[in-house]
């Protein structure tokens, strides 16, 4: 690895004793990250312990640095009580991630758009692509602007939302919000170094009205394979995303009370849905026949507990061929989407290679939101914001959404008018999506975020704009 001009310098110590934090100058620290000594799959007493641990790490920097004045601080906690506390611990700044949380909401949503948003997703929260800035100005905005003049006043960055002078984070507003001198924009762009605010368009649209299809959202049929700590929470998602008649149901090898509770709070709460967990040797191909894999429109492959991430990654594997062999053998041109998650980024060209069309490389995307939140604490109220229900939510809506094609096979235009055939539909485009090159690696899979407002694409129906907005319709 080159780091550059970065010295990595490595300490041997107890992290919650005072003395070793005073003698690494804890309080002088630009950001202080607390990792979690349990990962998520482990026993309960474990994750507690583990827990407790950095709660303690926490009150020992607060106190080298002799009260609330300290270096922001992020942290992982597994239980939602304790996350709470550790935030609430201090007047100064601590985010607490909770990854069971961060990740089943995000491959909760992979579910839900075409393929290709885990790409999106991992180019955001890696420091390598791009990320989300809080942007004001020096000289302020030139005088009054709504969100939706926003947009056109950078040339290749894309104002996401605002960060009102009252702290708070709005994504996707209405286009006519005013945003006012003491507003930040929530810019999504390359480099901090790269966003540049002009005080008139740069770009002007042609596009004045939107196309009017119908974009009516239809039911789906959703399978998750094997119960984890994160199951329940992608099914909670799903269920708040689904519209009526649609299927969510779980396959694993055993039954518990805790999956039957779960179930009947769901199908209580959601009678509209048909909410289902049943017993299932999956390794077992004659049995896995029965589920008919061919009959979803998505099957979420989640990762069990094991002893090695290699060993969890060869049962995700496994199975995955056994799914892909059922699909072959049903001769349908059309198979449901593939989606699981990888616990090592060594895997991933195997896992392409049967099949999958959407993964996500778990232990990496969590340290990459915590590394971002530790340069900038209110990246992770973003992140929530952007993985609720309510609100808007990351989308690759097919190209025909927003414009006609006329019996034409593809158009060409100018990326600019992607984004104003996005907004005119009240949302924010932050990229486009070729088909063509959805399978190449190379390629970065077909996907191309925020690029010059003038550069010219030519769509076909099959491709996509990536989008911020209320649901997938």
């Amino acid at each position: 690895l080159d780091f550059v001009t970065t010295r990595v310098i490595t300490r041997s110590g107890v992290t919650t004793n005072i003395n070793n934090l005073k003698k690494v100058q804890a309080e002088r620290a630009k950001s202080i990250i607390v990792m979690n000594s349990a990962a998520s799959w482990r026993p309960d007493e474990e994750l507690k312990l583990a827990d407790a641990l950095v709660l303690k790490s926490i009150m020992s920097i607060i106190a080298v640095c002799d009260g609330d004045e300290h270096p922001p601080i992020v942290c992982e906690i597994h239980s939602d009580r304790d996350r709470d506390l550790a935030e609430h611990i201090t007047t100064g700044t601590v985010k607490a991630l909770n990854e069971v949380s961060v990740l089943s909401r995000m491959i909760a949503q992979l579910a839900l758009s075409r393929n290709g948003l885990s790409v999106v997703y991992g180019d955001m929260v890696g420091f390598d692509g791009n990320e989300f800035y809080f942007y004001q100005p020096d000289e302020g905005w030139g005088g009054p602007l709504t969100f939706g003049e926003s947009i056109n006043r950078f040339k290749s960055s894309t104002p996401m939302g605002i960060h009102t002078g009252e702290g708070k984070i709005i994504l996707n507003p209405e286009a006519d919000t005013k945003v006012t001198d003491e507003d930040e924009l929530i810019v999504f762009a390359e480099d901090d170094s790269t966003i540049f605010y002009f005080n008139e368009p740069v770009y002007k649209p042609q596009m004045k009205d939107t196309l009017q299809v119908d974009t009516s959202l239809r039911s789906q049929r959703v399978a998750l394979l094997n119960w984890t700590p994160k199951t329940s929470i992608i099914m909670n998602k799903l269920c708040s995303y689904l519209p009526a008649g649609s299927d969510v149901i779980t396959f694993n090898s055993t039954k518990t009370g805790e999956m039957e509770e779960n179930l009947a709070k769901l199908q209580q709460e959601y009678p509209s849905l048909n909410i289902a967990v049943r017993q299932m040797d999956l390794n077992d191909l004659s049995h896995l026949t029965t589920i008919e894999p061919q009959s979803f429109d998505s099957l979420l492959i989640l990762s069990p507990g094991g002893s090695s991430i290699e060993e969890m990654d060869a049962y995700v594997i496994s199975l995955l061929i056994r799914i892909r062999q059922i699909l072959r053998e049903s001769g349908l041109d059309k198979w449901p989407k593939l989606i699981t998650e990888v616990m090592d980024s060594e895997n991933i060209d195997i896992i392409l290679n049967s099949g999958v069309e959407d993964f996500m490389v778990s232990n990496q995307f969590v340290s990459q939101i915590m590394a971002q939140v530790s340069e900038e604490p209110l990246a992770l109220d973003v992140y929530d914001d952007l993985f609720q229900a309510e609100g808007s939510e990351l989308y690759i809506k097919p190209a025909n959404y927003y414009f006609s094609f006329d019996d034409r096979e593809s158009i060409t235009l100018p990326y600019g008018e992607c984004a104003q055939a996005a907004l005119l539909r009240k949302e924010v485009c932050l990229g486009v999506q070729l088909h063509a090159d959805q399978k190449n690696r190379d390629k970065f899979f077909g996907v191309a975020l925020i690029p010059d407002k003038d550069k010219k694409f030519t769509l076909t129906s099959q491709d996509g704009l990536i989008t911020l907005a209320e649901d997938e319709s």
